[in-house]
Parts: C-alpha cells; structure tokens; sequence
C-alpha cells in the first residue's frame, strides 16, 4: 500500500503508537518474565512448604506405628498426622500448576484423601494389621511425595533451583531412611530371618544410596556437603550405620544391638532436623527472592507507565495540534456544498497552518463566486428550458389544428369520385400530414424527457385492444410495402393491465412501424406473454436487419445506421431513442438482436401490474363453422372465437363441410387467394341457408366485391373487439328478422337520440367533424364556444354525445364541461358522454380533461374512424 493513499492523521497516529506499542510490549515481556518467576517461587514455596509439612507428618505417623506396635494408644500422634494432612491439601491446593504442564491437583487430593482415610484404621489395629496399614500407608505416601516433588523451579533463580533439588534429594533420603526405620520395626516385632528382609532392605538401602549420590554429586555445594559430613560423622548416624551394614551383612543376632531400631530412629532425627534447616534456609532465601520479583515488577510497571504516559502525552499533544488544524480545514471545505457554508478558516498563527488556512480562504472566497454565477447561469437554463417546453407545446398546439383541417379534408376528398391521379396525390398529401404528426409528436415527447416533464398516466388497460388498435393503424403501410402482419398472443395473458397505454402504444407504434418500413415482401410480428414478473413484447421482422456494431448506436436520438438508410427509408432517428427512454420511465429495458440481410428483433419488457378490474367474460354461446383455406392465421382466429364462447368446429376447405351434419348459427371462411371464394361462398350458402356467412379478409389482400355474399365480414389479423362486433352484428341482424312489423313500428317510437353536439371555434374543425358525423348518419348541431354549449343543454335539447373543444374563447371546454355536468347533476339527468377534442398532447391538461367530467380523449388530428371507434366504446347509439 502506498503511503500517499493513507491519511496524515492515520500516518501521525501510527508514528506515535509504534514507540508506544513496543515500549508495551517491552514491559508486557519483562512483566511476563518476572509473573514466571515469581509463579516459580510460589511453586517452590509451596513445595517447600509441603516438604517440610511432610517431614513432619512422616514423624507422627512413625511415632503412631510405633505405639500401635507396642500396644500403647496412637491418637495424639493420629490427630496430629490427619492435621498436618489438611495443611498439606490446603498448601498443595494453593496453585494450579497445569501452567507447566508437571501436576494436576486432582491426584495430589486424591492421595491425601487416601492417606486420611487408612491413618484412623491404625488405632484400631491390632500389631499384625499395623504391619499391613503401615505399609499400604507408605506405599500411597511415596506417591504424594512423588506428586509434589513432580514441582519444577526452571523459571526461578540458580541457588533457589539448586536449594530446591538439594531438598528435594534430601526429603527422598529421609523419606527411604523413614521407611528403613519401619522395615527393622517390622524386622524386630517378627523377628524375621535375614532371608525375609534382606531383599527389601537391599532395595531400600540401594535408594538412600541414589539420592545420596546425587545430593552430593549434582545438587549440594561445597558448603552443604560440609553440613552433611557433620551429620555422617555424628554419633548416632555412625551408630546406623553400623546397624545397618549387620543387618545387610547376616551376621549373627548376637551382633546386633537389641535397641537397633531405636538407634535406627536416632539416625533418622539427625537427618530431619538438617531436612528442616534445609527448608528454613530455602524459605529464607525464597522470601529475598520473590520480594526483589516484586519490587523488580513493579518497577517494569512504574517505569512502563511513566514512559507510556510521556510518549502519549507528547505524541497526543502534536497529533492533536495536527488533526484539530486538518479537521477544522476539512470542516470548513466539506460545508463548501451547503447554502450557508460560507464558512473562513480560523488564522490563529504564523506557522504553516496559518498559511496555509490563508490561502484556502482565498480559494473558497473564489469558489463561493463560482457557485453564484452558476447558480444564476442554472435558473437562466432552467427559464429557457420552461420556455423552450411551452414554446414547444403552443407550436404543437398550433400547428395540429390547421394540420387536423389539411388531414380531415384529404379523407373528405378520398370519399369523392377521384381519378387515379387524383387519388395518389391524396394519398401522398395523408402520408406527408401523417409524417408530420410524428416528427412533431417525437419532438415534443423528446423535449418533455429531457426536461424530465414526462410523467406517466396508469390506468386500467386492455392489453389485447390495445396491440390489435396499433396493429390496425400499419395496415394501410403493411399494404404498400406487401407486408404481412402478425399477432400472437400467450394463452395466460390478462385481460387487462395496469399500464400507460398511451406511452407503450406508442413504443409498440414506433416497433412495429420501423419494422414495417425496413421490410419488402417479408413480413411483421408481434409477440406477447408473461416472463415472472414482466410483460414481454417481441416485435421481429424479417427486413434489411441491423450490423453488430451499430445495435447500441440505435437508440441515441437522431442516429440510424448509416446515412444510406436515411437517404433509402427516411426518417429522424428520434424514434427508438423516444422508445428507449420511455421504457426507462416505466423501469423496464428494451433490447435488439438482429442479422444484415435476415431480419431485426427487438424485446420490451416492462413489469406487470394486473389490474383488479377484469372484464366479464363474454359467452356468445353459438356454434361455428370455420374454414381455414390454409391460413396463416388459423389459430389466432381459433384462439380469439374460442375466447368469446364460440363452439368451433374447424374444415381445412368448403368440401370437408359436406361431412358434417351439424347446424351453425355462424359460419366463418378465411378468404384465400388460392380458391374461388365466389364459389366457396354460394355452396355455403347453399349448404347452410340459416346460419350467418361471416367473411375473413386477409389485410393484404382484400375482396370487397364479396361483401354482398357476407352477413359481415372482418380484417385478420385485426380481431379482438372487433371480431366480437363483427359476430354481434350479425347475430342481432338475424334476431332482427324475426321481428314483427308491429315491433319495429314500437321500436323507432323509442329510438335513441341520434344528435351529436360539436363544440368547437375553428371553422375548418367544425367542418371536419360535421363531415364525420354526416359519414356516420349522425345528425349534429353546432356551437362556436362553451358558453353557448352550455345554454344548449341547458335548453332541453337531447344529444347522444358532445364533441367539446377545450380552447375556445368567451368559456373555454373545461369549463362549460364542469358547468353541464353540475347541471346534469342538478335535475337528476343521466350523464352526456363529453369527448374532448384538443390538439394539445401535454399529460396534465389530458387529465385535466377527466377531472372536470370528460369521458374520453381524443387528440387532434383524428379520423372518422377513431371518432367512431372512440363513439362505439363509449357505447354511444346511433
């Protein structure tokens, strides 16, 4: 890690803590050396102390075997032994030595237990039982010995580890010594021969010898063997001596001296009280030792803290100087960002700091001036944008009004009787009108996202109306390209969403379009169906197709592939970057794989949300006959009859219908290039006389001469609601021939009211509207403002509809709406159906048109057949 990537405060806090942290550890060092020492001593000390205790304790348990053998009362000498075993457990019980691994407590206790448990048998034993308690009490007295003397001193000093081995050798010797003692008891009381002891006392005398040896060879100094020399020379260890070279050597009884086991006894007093001064003189030694551990500890500890608290203090006192300046600057930078963060860094010297303070307040003095002028600079876009956005709305405004005039006449005129020529230049006037509506549309939509004034409109959708509605709208450019549309739907796809239709209709719109446009003689898809969570749209074509490289350049406003496709099929390349970001507002992605030369995919996926308000199922509860003549379509019109409660029964051509016997309501035949459909449809008429013929044109290629042989007849693949009127019609018109005169003269005593209200200030909209209605059969009245539309209702007269215009002078729509419905609402009579007629697209004045009462939309410039088709869902009668 470079040092340039830490911080100053981290590098200054490290540089002090270092020292710090190995003066530390230092002290942690030598404070665990002097805690090892000094826990040594303790060991030492206790097994010292434990020695000395279990010097004793040999003395009382000898004199107790002693009485007992005799016959004379052992219980003082019991009493004092079971004490000084309490005092042993209490000092052995002191430490827990598994620190080094030499002792486990646990059989220390265990021994003394034992011993306290056979010392009281004593009393009560006879002279053979003391013989065989004695020894079992020295054979588990060797093991506590060899328990504690298991106590190491490795950490302790050297005349301390050396007192310590000499005692130690020393306490053994006086321990086999101890145990010789009792064998010439034993010897005496059984008066035993020489070959009943000798092996035994061999062993005993073999161990003094041991330890003796290492007393003196490893252990002892020049001074203690002096010591040692005495206690051999004295009287009564001489005396053993002697004793013990007769008994090891069989000579005869008469050698040996009848008191031999109280000179035995003699001996071993000599060595105790050495053993005891021994262990005064270690005690001694080891008091001086551990209290120089100590004052040695806490010097480390006095002199660690001392020097801890001076570097701390240093260290901190600059660290703190440092960090306090660096804080304050960072303070001071970081509120920079903030309104009132015009904050100046404390000059409180002439050191570095206090320069360099200096000249950051010049910076931020500068820097403040910079955010004022951006701030200015900010609000004077910001002011631009707006006016650009409301620029951009009235232009749109306006030029969709006169343009609604020059597309509403060409359909006027497309209705006269036109030559050839005429009737292409018409055409070509609807195409550029329509051109123009995109390209304004396009840049409106492409203004209101970049200024992030889009918002999107949610409501209840049906998904299947809205793909065919946008499908429907290509088919006149399919035809001119020979292109082949396609829908296909997934069979678990709601019918209804919640979902802007508006926005995704118009990326569907812009899809499929493109699609259509790049394609010659090939054909169009679209594809929906549910992926978890999400609606998926594939819209796949098989046209030109896009290079790899230009797939992610597609989607950026005014781009296309190449300068070629824009001289070759036109275009502003404004579409796919208004789709891309469209499906960004609605947080889904739009993706494209496509093949030069093969075709282009694209895929919309959105999430999908769907809505609580389902329609009802529709049951037309007929039986059909279908003939399919091959076509392509055949499941979809399979799919979308069987959807309305159709019972379908499917031929592949007019002669497979001779074998069915059934009778039919409705008879549907998909119209083919490849048969006579003349023919075909007179042998149906022929073959089912009652049922209704319905007729399915191909969008490519229509026949309209056939509609004298059809009850009615419907465009694939354009079905949905449509195919659910086509098969209404017709139905009511066989119910309606069964009427009775009489009915139909009651029926047009009651007819609807066939009168539409036309609200609108433009001579040439007004013109245009009237034509439409007229188209219709629809008679219509005509008013030039809100105010006068309102004294109308207000008169009496009934419509079955008002077209209200939302811009007009003296009351504009919105408010003459909002009067109406009070009045309606005031006399108790049922709601007009009000269609807003506006050339303004801006989402919040459509809303606003649904606030005030309005019941449907529709923008300017439209078509006879939107204003029937919006009509017909309002379920208007005509």
């Amino acid at each position: 890690m470079r040092l340039t990537n830490m911080s100053i405060k981290s590098r200054l806090f490290i540089l002090c803590l270092i020292p710090t942290l190995v003066i530390i550890a230092f002290s942690a060092s030598l404070a665990r050396d002097f805690q090892s020492r000094l826990h040594s001593y303790q060991l030492v000390n206790e097994k010292n102390s434990s020695i000395a205790l279990l010097t004793e304790f040999s003395h009382h348990l000898s004199s107790a075997l002693s009485k007992r053998l005799n016959g004379q009362s052992a219980a003082t000498s019991i009493r004092m032994a079971q004490e000084l075993l309490v005092h042993i457990s209490q000092t052995a019980h002191t430490e827990k030595h598994d620190h080094h691994g030499q002792h486990t407590v646990s059989y220390t206790l265990s021994y003394i237990e034992e011993l306290q448990q056979l010392i009281p048998e004593v009393e009560s034993a006879d002279p053979e039982s003391t013989v065989e308690v004695g020894r079992l009490i020295y054979t588990v007295y060797h093991d506590l010995i060899m328990e504690i003397q298991s106590l190491t001193s490795h950490e302790a000093s050297i005349t301390i580890h050396n007192l310590d081995l000499v005692l130690s050798d020393l306490s053994w010797l006086y321990y086999w010594m101890e145990r010789e003692a009792w064998l010439t008891q034993e010897i005496d009381w059984f008066d035993w021969q020489y070959t009943e002891y000798a092996e035994e006392y061999f062993r005993i005398s073999e161990r003094q010898q041991f330890y003796l040896d290492k007393f003196i060879n490893l252990g002892a100094d020049s001074e203690q063997i002096e010591v040692l020399l005495d206690i051999f020379a004295s009287r009564e260890f001489q005396q053993g001596l002697l004793v013990k070279d007769r008994l090891l050597t069989f000579s005869q009884a008469s050698n040996i001296p009848s008191d031999f086991v109280e000179i035995i006894q003699k001996r071993n007093k000599t060595v105790e009280r050495q053993l005891i001064s021994f262990s005064q003189q270690l005690q001694t030694e080891l008091t001086r030792s551990i209290e120089r551990a100590e004052d040695g500890l806490w010097a480390i500890i006095i002199s660690g803290v001392t020097i801890f608290v001076v570097m701390f203090a240093w260290g901190s006192s600059t660290l703190g100087r440092i960090n306090s300046k660096l804080a304050k600057i960072i303070y001071v930078m970081g509120r920079l960002k903030e309104k009132d963060g015009a904050e100046q860094i404390p000059v409180d010297g002439k050191d570095e700091f206090s320069k360099f303070a200096h000249q950051l307040n010049q910076i931020i003095d500068q820097q403040k001036e910079y955010e004022r002028n951006l701030v200015s600079a900010k609000e004077n876009a910001e002011a631009a944008s707006q006016a650009k956005s409301v620029f951009l709305a009235n232009m749109s405004h306006e030029i969709r009004t006169p343009l609604n005039g020059i597309i509403g006449m060409a359909e006027i005129l497309s209705d006269s009787h036109l030559s050839s020529s005429q009737k292409e230049i018409l055409s070509d006037i609807d195409t550029s009108s329509h051109a123009l509506l995109v390209l304004i549309n396009d840049i409106l939509d492409l203004s209101k996202i970049e200024s992030g004034n889009l918002i999107l409109s949610v409501h209840t959708v049906c998904l299947r109306e809205m793909v065919f509605d946008t499908v429907n709208m290509l088919t006149s450019k399919a035809l001119k390209q020979d292109v082949e549309l396609k829908v296909d739907f997934a069979d678990n796809l709601p019918d209804n969403i919640e979902i802007d239709d508006f926005r995704f209709k118009q990326v569907l719109m812009n899809l499929l379009s493109n699609a259509v446009k790049f394609t010659q003689q090939g054909s169009v898809s679209v594809e929906l169906l549910i992926e978890g969570q999400q609606l998926v749209c594939h819209v796949a074509d098989s046209g030109v197709g896009i290079s790899p490289e230009k797939l992610t350049e597609i989607f950026k406003p005014f781009t296309q592939e190449d300068g070629s496709i824009t001289r070759r099929f036109g275009g502003t390349g404004l579409g796919l970057a208004i789709c891309n970001q469209l499906i960004e507002i609605m947080q889904g992605t739009i993706s494209v794989s496509s093949t030069p030369g093969v075709g282009s995919r694209f895929t919309v996926s959105v999430p999908l949300e769907v809505s609580d308000q389902q329609p009802e199922k529709f049951k037309l509860e007929q039986r059909a006959l279908l003939v399919v003549n091959e076509s392509k379509y055949r499941e979809l019109v399979i799919k979308e009859t069987v959807r309305l409660g159709v019972e379908l029964v499917t031929c592949e051509t007019v002669e497979d219908t001779l074998s069915v016997d059934s009778e039919f309501s409705l008879v549907l035949y998909c119209i083919s290039q490849i048969r006579s459909s003349r023919n075909d449809l007179t042998q149906l008429r022929t073959r089912f006389p009652d049922a209704e013929l319905i007729g399915l044109h191909h969008h490519l290629y229509a026949e309209p001469e056939l509609d004298m042989l059809l009850s009615a007849h419907a465009t694939l693949p354009i079905l949905g609601k449509r195919l659910e009127s086509t098969l209404k019609t017709a139905l009511a018109a066989r119910k309606l021939d069964s009427y009775s005169d009489d009915q139909s003269m009651d029926d047009n005593l009651h007819a609807p009211v066939k009168k539409v209200l036309i609200v609108e200030d433009n001579l040439m909209n007004q013109k245009i509207a009237s034509f439409f209605l007229n188209k219709m059969g629809i008679d219509y009245s005509i008013t030039s403002n809100g105010l006068d539309a309102v004294n109308t209702v207000k008169s009496g007269q009934r419509f079955c509809a008002i077209l209200m215009d939302c811009m007009m002078p003296i009351m504009d729509g919105l408010t003459a709406t909002r009067e109406i419905r009070q009045w309606e609402k005031e006399q108790g009579k049922e709601s007009t159906p009000i269609i807003a007629l506006t050339a303004s697209v801006l989402p919040e004045e459509i809303q606003s048109c649904f606030d005030v009462g309005m019941d449907a939309y529709l923008p300017k410039p439209y078509k006879s057949q939107q204003l029937f088709e919006t009509l017909e869902r309002l379920h208007v009668t005509f």
